[in-house]
């Protein structure tokens, strides 16, 4: 069960990873052309980019959390069933 926690968590992380590089990305290319010194950046990405940031951080801490815990969690899942 510990081998196959640590396969998702790998599975998430190389889906999450990509995303948030992408990401910051169009994070850095929206703070290098905006003019406006009054309106934030984070403003200026839009809810689409603001929602995947945040969508694909969890997904990354997600999978973090499955990498690294994987005996803990499968050693509490076999005391719940």
């Amino acid at each position: 069960m510990t081998t196959g926690i640590v396969l998702i968590g790998i599975y998430t992380l190389s889906q999450a990873i990509p995303e948030l590089i992408y990401l910051f990305s169009i994070y850095r290319f929206t703070q290098s052309i905006s003019t406006d010194t009054q309106t934030s950046i984070w403003a200026n990405l839009g809810t689409q980019n603001q929602a995947g940031i945040f969508a694909s951080t969890a997904q990354f801490l997600i999978g973090i959390f499955l990498l690294f815990g994987a005996p803990k969690l499968s050693s509490w899942i076999r005391k719940r069933l």
